[in-house]
């Protein structure tokens, strides 16, 4: 269980960057590149710090060096979390990645030293556990198991029959009612009768299949069918 909650602690310690950098670029005033270079940074020293620490492991004092990592990583987080110069933040982070990096090993290797074959199979299920997955978060509430509502629905079509979308309107519709792309009407999509007859744009071995879907009454009104 120990294990387990020090492991937990290291999610918080790697995520935190990552929930808040929407306010971290804010406040830096830097872009999405600056910004995602942080996380570069630490997923680097994170990958190179598994290979390193995986071997090296044997050799380490365990009980502090899981100190000592989780010390590193606190101390990285907080001058994180206090400076005003976004340099700093990239280098701490690198730091912080290769902190993490000393954890999963060692953690590993303490379980397989202290417990049983059968418990350790135990173990490993409950430390790799996301603690993430713990949090309960509300499902969003809906009023019907539709993406748009009703009023939804009549807005669009409302509003899609202003001039300013004479370009798309067919498009539009052809999107609503059968849920297609633009690409994918061609010159094999065509209506016969009261289907709407079109290609299987998702097969991917090769066979060509067509799609024969039943044209709402509603669409047949609304679709300029001859100049598709």
């Amino acid at each position: 269980m120990l294990c387990w909650l020090v492991y937990a602690c290291s999610y918080i310690g790697k995520l935190n960057y990552a929930a808040n950098i929407n306010s971290i670029m804010d406040f830096y005033k830097v872009g999405h590149a600056e910004a995602g270079a942080v996380s570069t940074f630490f997923f680097f020293a994170y990958g190179v710090g598994q290979v390193v620490n995986g071997l090296l492991c044997k050799k380490y004092n365990i009980q502090w060096i899981i100190f000592f990592s989780l010390l590193l990583s606190g101390t990285a987080n907080l001058i994180v979390g206090v400076s005003t110069n976004f340099s700093v933040v990239k280098y701490m982070w690198l730091v912080n990645g290769f902190s993490m990096s000393i954890l999963w090993p060692s953690l590993i290797r303490l379980l397989s030293e202290t417990l049983s074959k059968k418990d350790m199979a135990k173990a490993s299920g409950i430390i790799t556990h996301n603690p993430v997955a713990l949090i309960k978060f509300k499902r969003a509430e809906r009023q019907s198991r539709e993406s748009l509502s009703k009023g939804e629905i009549v807005a669009f079509l409302e509003r899609i029959k202003e001039p300013k979308y004479d370009e798309i309107r067919q498009f539009a519709y052809i999107l609503y009612f059968f849920g297609m792309r633009p690409c994918e009407i061609d010159e094999e999509t065509h209506r016969e009768g009261d289907f709407f007859i079109t290609r299987n744009r998702k097969r991917k071995n090769g066979k060509i299949e067509y799609k024969k879907i039943p044209i709402p009454t509603q669409a047949q009104e609304l679709i300029d069918w001859d100049n598709l």
